[in-house]
């Protein structure tokens, strides 16, 4: 009596991880409007947290190019998919 309530368990436990996994997602992928949107609210984010002294002048350099590449590889990309460039982008 007992296995039959562990099979039984189980089958439901494996129902529950099975049933998600065959579902086809569903989501969207990422604007890049959004993505841009992002970067320039990091940008802003390193601006401000070197006016309030948490990071230094070669950290807050260090971060503000890594987030320009970024920005560039966006618009790049943009680019390259649709063959016009990015909303904001020069």
């Amino acid at each position: 009596m007992i296995w039959l309530v562990f099979a039984l368990l189980s089958v439901v436990g494996l129902l529950f991880m099975g049933l998600p996994l065959r579902h086809r997602s569903s989501r969207t992928p990422v604007p890049a409007d959004a993505t841009d949107a992002v970067l320039m609210d990091q940008l802003d984010e390193v601006r401000r947290d070197l006016e309030r002294g948490v990071i230094s002048d070669t950290e807050a350099t260090a971060a503000e190019q890594e987030i320009k590449r970024r920005i560039l590889v966006q618009s790049r990309r943009s680019v390259l998919s649709d063959g016009k460039p990015a909303a904001g982008a020069a």
